[in-house]
C-alpha cells in the first residue's frame, strides 16, 4: 500500500497526475461560481420580502377600517414585489383590532437556487423558499374601527 501511494506522489510531481489536480480545481471554481451566482439572487429575493413584509404590515396598521386595512396591506406588499420584479404570497394575520392590538403580516417568494445546478443537488430543490413576518401594533389614536 504505501509503496504504491509512493508511486503516485512520484508520478504526480512529475506532471503525470496534474490532469486529476487540473479537473479538481476546475470542479471547486465552478461551485464557487454558482454559490456566488446563488447569493447574487437570493440576497435581493431577501430584502424584497422583507420590503414588502413592512410595507404590508405599516399600510395594514395605518388604516382607519378593520375591514379595509388587510384589504390595503396585501395590495402594498404585492406592489412592493412587483417593483422588485418578484412573485410571492402576501398575506395578513390580524391577531386582534382593538388598541394596541398586534398586526402581522407575512410575506413568501421563491428563489432559484443557482444557475449551475450544484446548489440544487445540495439543497434539494429547484427552488429556496424565503419567508419574512412583520408584527406591528395598532395605535391608541387608531381604535375607531369601523
Amino acid at each position: 500500500m504505501c509503496v504504491k501511494l509512493k508511486r503516485l506522489f512520484e508520478r504526480m510531481e512529475r506532471g503525470e497526475g496534474s490532469i486529476v489536480e487540473m479537473i479538481g480545481m476546475i470542479v471547486v471554481l465552478v461551485m464557487l461560481l454558482d454559490i456566488a451566482v446563488f447569493i447574487v439572487i437570493a440576497r435581493p429575493a431577501q430584502v424584497a420580502a422583507a420590503g414588502a413584509s413592512r410595507a404590508c404590515a405599516r399600510m395594514a396598521v395605518d388604516t382607519l377600517s378593520s375591514g379595509l386595512g388587510p384589504a390595503q396591506g396585501v395590495a402594498a406588499g404585492h406592489a412592493y414585489l412587483e417593483a422588485a420584479g418578484i412573485d410571492g404570497a402576501v398575506s395578513v394575520l390580524p391577531a386582534s383590532w382593538d388598541r394596541w392590538g398586534a398586526m402581522t403580516c407575512a410575506v413568501r417568494v421563491e428563489a432559484p437556487a443557482g444557475a449551475i445546478g450544484l446548489m440544487r443537488r445540495v439543497v434539494g430543490s429547484d427552488r429556496i423558499p424565503i419567508s419574512q413576518q412583520t408584527t406591528l401594533t395598532i395605535g391608541a389614536w387608531q381604535a375607531r374601527w369601523e
